[in-house]
């Protein structure tokens, strides 16, 4: 058993009591003396234990895990409970409230056991939000120039949501590289005066200028031979002749500086609110990394030369194909609209420290099979469908469940064509008719119904955001070994696919969905036969093989297609 104290002291520094943290495991560590490491998907026994009789006692910050913290009295003195931190990753604290006085806080730290979670964990949001905001995409915005406190505004965490998706790489970062790198230029025409004798040519432009301006001219000695004889001896001191330049003080550059101000401006209201109202955790951290990305952009020398937006120019070329430039209007319009969207399952998932990245990956993992699906059935996503709308004062969204909201789709394949149904969240029950459970009531993540004729067969997914980690040895040459890590599936969430598979009537199939980064395993009831079948299917967040990924799910569904036109699996 590994256990830890620590003390807790009120905010005048007078001890009330100390938390000790135990563990059957070794899944904890100190790191240095003040930094306490825990791990997910763990136990912790949690003993407060003080000199003084406890009449009220409370975990403030513990006690926002909700059901995965739960303590009891062992005394007038002493409480004990068990913390199970779950899929929680980030920082968090101990802290306690005893009779009506709190504790300071000593911060301790969840740490997932995916090696890539602090990347998967924006790169989720972003990706949410960009599904979300574009229900309403198709609405071109209003431009009409406004302060940032003239816009209606949300809280903060749905302005971080935005904030996640626009400072991702591929996002803002790539797109105003694109621009710095090759701003995009126009011939701007200017006069300058010359001397008559310097001046390379004479065309009727410079000899209007000449007449227009009579304090110019002056009666010389000699004039130049071929003179205009209107002219007489009258010669001008000096000629403006016309030149080019090339300058970046265009409609489209006043639009990117327009649209770094607007973040800019966002980024100073809410680092106020952090302030003001003590938002602590990861978004709190983040917008501090987001302000020093915008402020270097704003202090790039070629910005100088460009000035205020005074028009939209929403007839421009250049914003609409130009590399960088299309994109920052994709995100000024979509920043628009941000404003007038509200995710509350999104912003739950983000406040404070706690991350809960399970839920995270299980929205994630139900857009991707709905963009796989709708890539099988030749449509463009439509996220109109798989979103309840509502709108008072903003636009409030939230993902639709339960059967009552199948996504249809009609797949070409073979010659034929297949009615499949995508449902989030379907409940199987011992009561129901058709597709019913036999023994208990299960509740797969995602189910596709696959109609032929009258019969309909059923494929489930579980979207598990966990996974185990083995070591192979990678043969570099007849001398040497390298030990490579691998990301595979677990196999508790495999006994959970064949219960799906076994218990609803008309399975032929569950597999797990998980972030991983080795080939798809899939169990075979008979060999050469894809389906009956239990399996994963690694699907990662910013995995450099996404599109691979999608694509073997994609392919995986063809063939169950395939078997069922086939009709090879009994």
């Amino acid at each position: 058993m590994i256990a830890k104290e620590i003390f807790l002291k009120d905010l005048d520094d007078q001890e009330m009591g100390s938390i000790t943290i135990k563990t059957k495991s070794s899944n904890f560590s100190y790191e240095n003396t003040d930094k306490i490491i825990l791990e997910e998907e763990s136990k912790y026994s949690i003993t407060f234990k003080s000199k003084y009789n406890i009449d009220k006692l409370k975990f403030p910050t513990l006690e926002s895990f909700k059901k995965d913290f739960e303590y009891e009295k062992i005394d007038n003195q002493t409480y004990h409970g068990t913390l199970y931190t779950g899929s929680y990753a980030g920082k968090s604290f101990f802290d306690v409230v005893v009779n009506d006085i709190g504790s300071t806080k000593v911060p301790f730290e969840v740490r997932s056991k995916k090696i890539d979670y602090e990347d998967h964990y924006p790169i989720m949001i972003s990706e949410l939000f960009e599904a979300a905001s574009g229900i309403l995409f198709d609405k071109s915005p209003i431009f009409e120039p406004q302060k940032l406190e003239e816009i209606v505004r949300k809280t903060f965490y749905e302005d971080f949501i935005f904030l996640e998706y626009l400072f991702r790489p591929e996002n803002l970062i790539n797109a105003y590289e694109h621009v710095r790198r090759d701003p995009h230029r126009v011939l701007e025409r200017y006069e300058e005066p010359v001397p008559l004798v310097l001046a390379p040519n004479v065309g009727p432009s410079e000899l209007i200028s000449m007449v227009s301006d009579s304090s110019n001219l002056y009666k010389a000695d000699k004039i130049p031979s071929s003179w205009p004889g209107n002219f007489k001896e009258y010669v001008p001191n000096e000629l403006n002749q016309s030149y080019h330049r090339d300058i970046v003080d265009t409609p489209e550059n006043r639009l990117v500086k327009y649209f770094l101000n607007l973040v800019n401006d966002l980024l100073d209201e809410m680092i106020k609110q952090v302030k003001k109202e003590k938002v602590e955790g990861y978004p709190a951290d983040k917008i501090i990394d987001f302000k020093e990305i915008v402020t270097d952009y704003l202090m790039d020398g070629w910005l100088d030369d460009v000035d205020e937006l005074k028009y939209f120019p929403s007839n421009s070329q250049v914003l609409q194909k130009k590399a960088g430039y299309r994109d920052i209007l994709r995100f000024f319009m979509i920043f628009e609209l941000a404003f007038f969207i509200s995710w509350d399952e999104i912003e739950e998932l983000i406040k404070g420290y706690q991350r809960k990245l399970h839920d995270l990956y299980e929205y994630w993992c139900y857009i991707k099979l709905f963009k796989i699906l709708c890539h099988l059935s030749d449509d463009e996503p439509d996220y109109n469908k798989i979103f309840h709308k509502s709108r008072k004062k903003k636009w409030s969204v939230n993902l639709k469940r339960s059967s009552k909201h199948p996504q249809h789709f009609d797949i070409n394949f073979n010659g034929e064509t297949y009615h499949v149904e995508l449902t989030y969240n379907h409940s199987f029950k011992k009561s129901d008719n058709v597709n019913h459970s036999y023994s208990l009531n299960f509740r797969p993540d995602y189910t596709l119904r696959i109609k032929k004729g009258s019969n309909s067969y059923l494929i489930h997914f579980d979207a598990k955001y966990r996974s185990n980690i083995i070591i192979e040895d990678i043969d570099m040459d007849t001398r040497d070994k390298e030990e490579e890590e691998k990301r595979i599936y677990k196999y508790a969430d495999i006994y959970k696919m064949h219960t799906y598979k076994d218990a609803i009537v008309d399975s032929l199939g569950a597999y797990v969905l998980y972030p991983g980064d080795t080939s798809p395993k899939i169990f075979n009831e008979k060999k050469l036969q894809i389906i009956p079948s239990v399996g994963a299917f690694p699907l990662t967040p910013g995995s450099m093989d996404s599109n691979d990924e999608e694509e073997k799910i994609e392919k995986f569904i063809k063939d169950v297609l395939d078997s069922i036109h086939n009709n090879d699996f009994h």
